[in-house]
């Protein structure tokens, strides 16, 4: 696969993902546009995304891409 039809991938599963949300979850779009734009920043910051869950936080593993307790 090259990398534009890489990119082309991501931002396909990316509008997935959030068409997923809109329609099963009763988030409006504010809301998910602010939890990009912060997944965003932590992205651009250091690489590491970070999740909530009750008060757990979540480290994405860049090797293998399952989260692990930290």
């Amino acid at each position: 696969m090259t990398y534009n039809e890489q990119t082309d991938a991501l931002q396909a599963e990316i509008a997935n993902l959030l068409r997923r949300y809109v329609e099963e979850f009763d988030l409006n779009v504010p809301t998910i546009i602010g939890v990009l734009e912060e997944t965003k920043i932590d992205l651009a910051q250091d690489g590491t995304i970070f999740m909530s869950l009750d008060d757990d936080f979540l480290e994405l593993d860049d090797e293998d891409g399952l989260l692990d307790d930290e």
